[in-house]
Formats: structure tokens, C-alpha cells, sequence
């Protein structure tokens, strides 16, 4: 497919007879930074490592106080910094508030995940409404799925952060192809639609060709693949929309 080609040829389609990836996603157990962006009247659910110390902070500010119920989580603070380091004492999920100098208070939800560590970094309205990537495009108000999908994706491969969505920063490598590395750069989550960016470099020794379809998986209604031929070390952006199961 040529670059022309791709804007108006996303594959908008219910997933039917599509190859699913279900089970081929393996994370790759590597730190992680996750960029939460946060909103006033919603829970967030975030990753923490079950087996050693996550650290949680707030982007240009501090914590200022972190309540949860006693014997959930071992914590220490960071006072210099505003941050608090968190272990949990078990693996069901934890429920945690957290008030930051700017006044505003957050509802987070404390997944315990296999992962060796994890960094959270919060990101809060004020902050994230300066961002100069951020644009107020009618997305999941288009008026239909198609036109709603395709300003997704075209979004997503301009930088942009629509603000009907909480975008995160993810960087985890993802189990795909042996000839290939593939990696979650960015998540988009707004209340009907989910989009992911990746980045698929060909690691091997020969040309690699990419089929579209075999990136689908159940929900998912649409994939971009930027460049759908790559020579050896060549590296190409993967878009991929699908709804959310909690739209």
C-alpha cells in the first residue's frame, strides 16, 4: 500500500474471520514508564510490580498526601521529590487516593502486575491542557464509527492528543514475530474507542512484507501500517483502533 494510499484506505471492518493475536501478545518483562494522564471524577486504574517497589509522582508537582488502607501496601516517601514508593502486600488490586500540591485529588486503582518495577508518572489537567499537542477535534462525537476511527488514527499519526482521550505513554515491547520487534509506544483511551501506536522494526536478515490482517484481533476495527514493506532494520508506525469494552 503506498503512503497515498493509506489515509483513505484504513480497514474498517468487524472482527469476523480476522486472524486474532490473542495469546501471540507476550509483555516483555523490562521496566516501564507509564505517563497517566489524569481526570477529576474518574478511577484510574495503573500497573505496579508485585514483587518490588513501584514509584509514583506527579509531573511539575508533589504528593502531598497518599491514603490507603493500611496492611494493602508497604509505603515509603520520597519528601524531596513528592513521590511515594509502594509494594503491595497482595495481588488484588488496592485502592489509593492521592491529593497533590495543586489541591486536586485523584482515584487510582493499584493493579499488582509480574513486571520487575514500574515508574508512574501523573500528569494533571492544567498540565496536560498546555500541551501543545493537544486538539479539541471531534472524535467520538464524529457522528459514526468510521468517520470517529479515521480521526483516530489520523490523530495518532500526526502526534496529536485529542482531549476526549487520556493518552499514556507505554514503551513495552510486545511478543509478535520472531523476525520482528514490536513495541506499544502510546495508548489512547477515550470512552467508546481505544487507539494504540507501535513501532515494528524487521530485525532480521530479509525483506519483510506486513499483512494487516494478521494484526487483528477481536475489537479492533481498524489498522494503519505506515510502510508495509521493510528492509532489514527498517522501523514503521502500526496504528491500530479498536472499542472498548467499556464503551
Amino acid at each position: 500500500m503506498s503512503k497515498p494510499d493509506m489515509a483513505k484506505n484504513f480497514m474498517v471492518a468487524a472482527a469476523t474471520t480476522l486472524s486474532s493475536l490473542v495469546g501471540m501478545f507476550v509483555i516483555s518483562p523490562a521496566h516501564a514508564l507509564q505517563t497517566v494522564d489524569v481526570t477529576d471524577g474518574r478511577s484510574h486504574v495503573l500497573k505496579i510490580s508485585a514483587q518490588e517497589m513501584s514509584r509514583i509522582s506527579v509531573e511539575g508537582g508533589k504528593i502531598r498526601r497518599f491514603d490507603f488502607v493500611d496492611g494493602e501496601l508497604e509505603v515509603k516517601k520520597d519528601d524531596e521529590a513528592g513521590a511515594y514508593l509502594v509494594l503491595p502486600m497482595s495481588k488484588k488490586p488496592i485502592n489509593v487516593f492521592v491529593t497533590t500540591t495543586s489541591g486536586l485529588t485523584h482515584a487510582l486503582i493499584l493493579q499488582p502486575t509480574e513486571i520487575p518495577l514500574e515508574s508512574i508518572v501523573l500528569r494533571e489537567p492544567a498540565r496536560r491542557d498546555r500541551d501543545p499537542r493537544r486538539t479539541d477535534v471531534k472524535i467520538e462525537k464524529a457522528g459514526s464509527l468510521e468517520l470517529a476511527v479515521k480521526r483516530l488514527v489520523s490523530a495518532m499519526a500526526r502526534g496529536q492528543r485529542p482531549i476526549e482521550f487520556e493518552v499514556t505513554a507505554v514503551n513495552q515491547v510486545i511478543g509478535l514475530w520472531n523476525e520482528s520487534r514490536f513495541v506499544l509506544v502510546e495508548k489512547y483511551v477515550g470512552r467508546s474507542l481505544i487507539g494504540e501506536k507501535y513501532r515494528l522494526t524487521n530485525i532480521s536478515g530479509s525483506v519483510m512484507r506486513i499483512a494487516e490482517q494478521e494484526l487483528y484481533k477481536s475489537g479492533v476495527v481498524a489498522i494503519s501500517v505506515e510502510q508495509q514493506v521493510l528492509n532489514p532494520g527498517e522501523s514503521t508506525d502500526v496504528f491500530v483502533a479498536r472499542v472498548s469494552n467499556d464503551g
